[in-house]
């Protein structure tokens, strides 16, 4: 696999498992601007999936499954940080964390991708701006 196909495999993975993340939070959010917020990121997330799709299929590369066990760790890790607390606040803070988590690991893909094209790179980066744009937004909720 060449570096171009890493990298859209890496955001595809990565904008499925930021909607999936998304849908699985919204059951516990009581706050309308939260749940504005993150219907927002939601579709954010599809749209970049979309996207990321249809460059695989113009590169005739078909995505890759995403690996069960972090979708179930972040799963787990979800259900067992707001068990007990699922105030606004403590949300805001979950995501907040889990954005940063996720900005980094895009940084680092991009810095380990400089031989990718040009249009994956910049959807890379497009990928980083949103979320670093979405924990802007959390702030605001802590």
């Amino acid at each position: 696999m060449n570096k171009t196909e890493e990298l859209l495999q890496f955001i595809a993975q990565n904008t499925r498992m930021g909607a999936d993340n998304v849908t699985d939070i919204l059951d516990k959010v009581k706050d309308p601007e939260l749940l504005e917020v993150l219907e927002g990121q939601r579709k954010g997330y599809v749209a970049l999936h979309e996207e990321v799709l249809k460059m695989l299929k113009e590169a005739h590369v078909e995505e890759e499954e995403p690996q069960l066990i972090p979708k179930m760790a972040a799963f787990i890790a979800l259900q067992w940080n707001t068990m007990a607390d699922k105030s606004t606040t403590h949300i805001a803070q979950l995501l907040i964390e889990g954005g940063t988590m996720g900005a980094v690991d895009i940084t680092r893909h991009i810095n380990d991708s400089q031989e990718a094209s040009a249009e994956a790179k910049h959807l890379a980066q497009r990928l980083l701006n949103f979320e670093e744009g979405s924990i802007d937004k959390f702030k605001q909720f802590l």
